[in-house]
């Protein structure tokens, strides 16, 4: 459905969620915004990675984060290095997006 991006734009280690955004419509009108705020978790729910890059999306479009699977702790949780992101995590900010999709590539190419 969706190309698949290249092994050399995901970082060792590192995994990739792409993002479809809904197309506007007469009831939907508000479907492009900013990127939300992602975080991963492995299968005991700790946090192993996150991708803070809130930017525009338009409506219809994708856009492709890559999450940073060893990222520094933050909030005083540490990171699991070499873990499988499991779960994915993600808040919206003060402009949410209309999700139609999502697509989460894991650092081993595994698809969920």
């Amino acid at each position: 459905m969706f190309p698949v991006v290249p092994a050399t734009s995901v970082a060792a280690g590192d995994s990739y969620l792409r993002i479809q955004v809904a197309l506007n419509s007469n009831a939907n009108e508000n479907a492009d915004g900013t990127a939300p705020l992602v975080n991963t978790y492995d299968d005991y729910y700790r946090r192993i990675g996150g991708n803070f890059d809130a930017h525009k999306i338009k409506s219809g479009a994708f856009t492709d984060l890559t999450i940073n699977d060893k990222t520094a702790p933050i909030f005083g949780i540490p990171s699991e290095e070499g873990a499988q992101p499991t779960y994915v995590q993600m808040t919206a900010t003060n402009n949410a997006i209309c999700v139609a999709s999502l697509t989460h590539t894991w650092p081993d190419s595994q698809k969920r």
